[in-house]
């Protein structure tokens, strides 16, 4: 065999032997099938697992659903059967404008169609001591004649059985009556004269209502009553009296109301916020002389720190000065207020006080005196008070009673040249 032939041959036999054989094909068929069906029982197996998990997945969540479902319908059943309670308002707070002092709203609410209420009353050492004093909102104190002082009560708040004793009027507590929207005034008697001291033209001109010469129309009772057994040991001037439900019924009778809500006022202490009060000093008790030297009738008072409250001092004694129910005189707040005051030159020694228009002053409370300027610009207008080293800001109030003292501007340099 030659060369070429055996080269032949060679590959003839390569190709032989990279054929596979019928045997090798079908080994390698069933290898293929094995895995195949493995692949296939592996399907079979996962595919019910898949699905049942899928299953639980769909289940929690419709259950998770209905629970949240559930829950909302619950909830939303519960606010329908209770409803969200609403917070409980704030109690509205009522206060008397004339002092400051709270009133429980029931009160309020009776007396605020009711006008304030004016009496004049005097303070002849004869005449003393002085009934409903303590019952008044506030209380002025000021000169008349022959260095004799005279009061004026203001009610509106409070009631009393006695008013004692009821004298007449003078023109500067005409003007003074203005700042209490429309009040009614109680007096027997006024100043006549000429024009700066006539208290009946006052009245007139500011249309002032009256109480004097009234009755109660269902009773027949005067404004004000004489007592017999005062009489028996006083002048009659000293002994004439009141009380307030009567003096309030009989100008309801005649149609006499007016609006607290309408009153002007002053600002209290809640209402605080730059109370500049720097020339404020220590003073716990204090002297007024009216006439320059301590009288019958000089205001006298002395503060207790226990209470808060000025009581008021018999000059003569020392004692408290007491009510005719023997209680002792006492206020929250003392105001000196200085103005112009002199003799007119008629024959009944009748004075000219200026209260309304501008001045110094002094006012004391807990326990301390402070320097202030008045202001009052017109009859209707409020009288206000205003720090002295600081005159835009106006003097804010404690709460409580009121007791203001009109001075000579005289007298009150006298306090100035003893405290400042």
């Amino acid at each position: 065999m030659n060369l070429s032939e055996l080269k032949k041959e060679e590959i003839k036999d390569k190709n032989t032997n990279n054929k596979p054989s019928f045997i090798d094909k079908l080994t390698k068929n069933q290898n293929l099938k094995k895995i195949l069906f493995i692949k296939i029982v592996i399907v079979i197996i996962l595919i019910p697992i898949f699905l049942f998990l899928t299953s639980q997945k769909i289940n929690n969540n419709l259950i998770f659903n209905n629970e949240e479902k559930k829950s909302e319908e619950i909830t939303s059943t519960q606010h329908l059967l209770s409803p969200t309670p609403t917070p409980t308002p704030i109690p509205k707070k009522y206060y008397n404008p004339i002092n400051g002092e709270e009133i429980p709203e029931e009160r309020f609410l009776q007396i605020q169609n009711r006008p304030v209420l004016a009496v004049i009353v005097q303070n002849h050492v004869e005449s003393r001591p002085q009934a409903g004093i303590n019952e008044a909102d506030l209380v002025y104190e000021t000169l008349v004649e022959s260095g004799i002082t005279r009061f004026m009560f203001i009610y509106w708040q409070n009631d009393t059985n006695r008013i004692q004793s009821i004298r007449s009027v003078r023109k500067y507590f005409i003007e003074l009556l203005g700042e209490y929207n429309n009040p009614v005034l109680m007096h027997i008697g006024y100043a006549t004269g000429s024009s700066d001291v006539n208290a009946i033209d006052a009245m007139n001109r500011y249309q002032v209502r009256r109480l004097s010469d009234l009755t109660d129309k269902e009773t027949r009772e005067y404004s004000f009553t004489r007592d017999i057994e005062c009489q028996r040991i006083k002048a009659m001037e000293h002994c004439a009296w009141s009380d307030t439900a009567r003096l309030w019924r009989i100008a309801s009778q005649y149609g006499f109301t007016s609006d607290i809500n309408q009153l002007q006022t002053w600002i209290f202490a809640e209402e605080r916020h730059n109370n500049v009060n720097n020339n404020s000093i220590e003073k716990e008790s204090i002297e007024i002389n009216f006439s320059g030297t301590k009288d019958d009738y000089s205001s006298v008072w002395r503060y207790n720190k226990e209470d808060g409250f000025y009581y008021r001092v018999d000059p003569r004694s020392g004692n408290n000065y007491t009510d005719y129910n023997g209680q002792p005189v006492k206020t929250k707040t003392l105001i000196v207020q200085g103005i112009k005051s002199y003799y007119n030159g008629d024959s009944k020694g009748r004075i000219v006080q200026e209260v309304i228009g501008k001045g110094d002053g002094y006012i004391l409370e807990n326990g301390k005196i402070t320097k202030v300027i008045w202001q009052k610009d017109s009859y209707n207008s409020k009288t206000r008070y205003f720090f002295a080293e600081n005159p835009s800001q106006e003097y804010i109030f404690e709460r409580g009673k009121k007791w203001i003292i009109l001075v000579p501007n005289t007298s009150l340099l006298t306090l100035y040249n003893q405290y400042f």
